[in-house]
Parts: structure tokens; C-alpha cells; sequence
């Protein structure tokens, strides 16, 4: 049977990367053509190459020589990623924390810096602090739930590790399966769904469905 134990084993080694559709936010409400280009150069090498190393030192250059304070927000908020997809969520954290979210450009800026601060507190096992963001940005990620943005995959995922943790297992399985749903979900985080739906389908009883989501998770590895 397919316990709580099998599930820190398992999922240490896949939830890094269901942060990595995190990372792909663009510059879009920037006047500042310069700035733009280097981040999304930065993000598009990310992407090309999968050398979290690289973007990270490339982040964290662009972050010391930008002046702007709402830019430099948008750089912060992808390195604190990169940091996160190396599985260094405390790091993440830090560099996250550092960020006055007044300086954002927008609102879904603010749900995401809420939405992975919850993650990466939930990641290190600090379950009052992701309690603590989650009341804080609640509002902020509802209004992006609302808007229905290209997040809504990492937003539900996030939410649906808050319901696994809290034990709400029925709450946490209609999020995963919302998130799963999402137009925007990557394969990374499609097996990070499925791992924590067979979890559940195991937790309560529903073995069959369980094997067959590893199965699946299994064939697409």
C-alpha cells in the first residue's frame, strides 16, 4: 500500500520540477525594451537548454545592475525559481522574502509571488508559514483564479499541496484534477499531479485507480 512514507520518498525527487512553469514569465508590462530582451533571453535559454545554473547566474547578474525597483521585482521573482527548480527552497524563500510586493507591476504578480512562497514553504516542511502566506495572498490568487490566467496549472497545483497537507484529501483531489485539466499544465507537472492523485486514490482505498495513475506515470517517464 502506498502510504504517507512512500510519498516524502517519492515526491522530494519530482516536485522540483513541477516550479519549472513557474519560471516562464515574461516581461510584458515593461517600457524598458533593454530590459526586456536580456530577461527574456534569460528565460528562453532556460528553456532551450534546461541549464537551471546558467539561469540562475544570468537572474542573479540581471537583479545586481537592475535599478528599477518593479523590474527588478519580475527578476527576483524568477530567480527565486531557479533557486527552487535546484530544490534550494530556503534560498528561494530568501530571495522571495526580499521582495517589497508594493514594487510589482501588477496584481498576478503578486498572487505568484504568493502562490510560490506557499510552495516553498510547504517544500520545506513549514506548514504555520505556508499557512501564513496562503491568508495573506488569498486574495490576491483568487483574483488570478478569477481572471483565469496562463498560471491556473501551477495556482491549482499549489492550492491542491495545501489540501494534501492539511489531510483534506477530497479537497486536494478535485484541485489536482483541476490543475491537470489546465490548458496551460506541462508533462513535468502532469506527473506531479498524478503522483499525488495516486497517493490519494491509495490513502483512500481506491487501489486499482491508484496503480493505474503509476502506471501511467511510469509509461510517460
Amino acid at each position: 500500500k502506498m502510504g504517507i512514507y512512500t510519498y516524502f520518498a517519492v515526491s522530494v525527487y519530482v516536485a522540483v520540477f513541477a516550479l519549472l512553469f513557474f519560471v516562464i514569465l515574461s516581461v510584458r508590462h515593461s517600457q524598458m525594451k533593454r530590459f526586456s530582451e536580456k530577461m527574456n533571453m534569460i528565460n528562453k535559454n532556460l528553456r532551450e537548454t534546461m541549464d537551471v545554473n546558467a539561469f540562475t547566474a544570468q537572474a542573479s547578474e540581471l537583479a545586481d545592475k537592475t535599478r528599477n525597483k518593479s523590474l527588478k521585482s519580475i527578476v527576483l521573482l524568477n530567480l527565486s525559481t531557479g533557486y527552487a527548480y535546484q530544490g534550494d527552497y530556503r534560498k528561494a524563500a530568501v530571495v522571495l522574502g526580499s521582495i517589497n510586493i508594493k514594487s510589482f507591476p501588477d496584481i498576478e504578480y503578486t498572487a505568484l509571488y504568493y502562490n510560490n512562497m506557499i510552495e516553498y514553504m510547504l517544500s520545506e516542511g513549514h506548514i504555520e508559514e505556508a499557512e501564513n502566506a496562503y491568508n495573506e495572498g488569498k486574495k490576491y490568487i483568487d483574483k488570478l483564479i478569477e481572471y483565469d490566467s496562463e498560471y491556473m496549472a501551477s495556482v491549482y497545483t499549489t492550492l491542491a499541496h495545501m489540501e494534501f497537507v492539511r489531510g483534506n484529501m477530497a479537497k486536494s483531489e478535485e484541485l489536482f484534477i483541476k490543475a491537470r485539466m489546465s490548458a496551460y499544465v506541462t508533462l513535468p507537472a502532469y506527473q506531479y499531479i498524478d503522483l499525488h492523485l495516486a497517493i490519494i486514490y491509495a490513502n483512500t482505498g481506491r487501489m486499482e485507480q491508484a496503480a493505474a495513475i503509476t502506471g501511467y506515470i511510469g509509461y510517460q517517464n
